[in-house]
């Protein structure tokens, strides 16, 4: 094992700076239950405080706290971690310390905030996103809301679903047919409000309207000759088909496969309470 592990306890350990592997196994399962929405977050506060009166242990002391997480974090051994003794420690040793306060969740939120807009913690920022996410679901269940999130588009900085909205345009003589992409940031931004524009500043990217010109000059070919076969009518077997497979939903489909793209890549917003309601 090693050396660094010599300030943890040993595998088999029953007390964690004083406190009972038993009391500490039910402390982590009140965390996870919260934590997964099984409970919420002012029973969880409840809960705890009654299994850590019952125990009638002392508060494990701040050093030994420090001491323990400093040996767990110089742990540099991967099959230690990923063994059942090192989960479990981790465990109990995070059920050493009571579930935070409000104000204690408050405080997290600012540097959550920072931390997610920083476009430079690109790999962090999923796990960042889900906590903001978690800590205000908390504060919204103990009657303190500090807003809510909402998923933005990284490009545009609209939020995803209002672009999305935009995807699909009802044309006016073949119906509905899909939009890129860029398209349809180009169509959110012009109808978007004030407010969402003000949000998306500081996430926005490059999606000029030259993009979203060319887009849909491309798009538009793709659909002359359909719109043309409607238009003429008539009995034309060539026209008349066309028309056929547009109606049947065939070519429709098929066109959407190949105008298909990729998610675009989303960050979380908190847009936060009114004052005064």
């Amino acid at each position: 094992m090693n050396a660094h592990l010599t300030a943890l306890p040993a595998e088999g350990y029953t007390e964690l700076a004083g406190w009972p592997v038993e009391v500490l196994d039910e402390l982590h399962h009140l965390a996870d239950e919260c934590r997964d929405g099984r409970i919420t977050y002012p029973d969880w506060i409840s809960a705890d405080q009654a299994l850590r009166t019952a125990a009638q242990r002392p508060p494990a002391q701040e050093d030994v706290i420090e001491a323990l997480e400093v040996a767990l974090h110089q742990i540099d051994d991967v099959d230690v971690l990923l063994s059942p003794y090192g989960r479990t420690l981790r465990n109990h040793f995070s059920a050493l310390t009571p579930p935070p306060t409000t104000e204690q969740l408050r405080a997290e939120i600012v540097e959550l905030d920072r931390r997610v807009s920083d476009w430079q913690n690109e790999r962090g920022r999923p796990y960042l996103e889900q906590r903001l996410k978690l800590v205000l679901r908390w504060l919204d269940e103990a009657g303190e809301p500090e807003g809510e999130v909402v998923e933005l588009d990284q490009t545009s900085g609209l939020p995803i679903q209002t672009v999305r909205d935009q995807l699909v345009e009802d044309d006016p003589v073949i119906g509905p047919i899909p939009r890129t992409w860029a398209e349809a940031r180009s169509v959110a931004w012009k109808n978007a409000s004030d407010a969402e524009r003000t949000i998306a500043q500081p996430y926005r990217g490059y999606f000029g309207d030259a993009v979203a010109e060319i887009a849909k000059l491309r798009r538009e070919a793709t659909f002359s000759l359909v719109r043309a076969a409607f238009e003429v009518g008539g009995d034309d077997p060539g026209s008349a088909a066309l028309r056929q497979l547009w109606s049947s939903g065939a070519l429709r489909g098929l066109v959407g496969y190949v105008m298909r793209e990729e998610e675009p890549t989303t960050v979380v917003h908190r847009i936060r309470p009114r004052l005064g309601g």
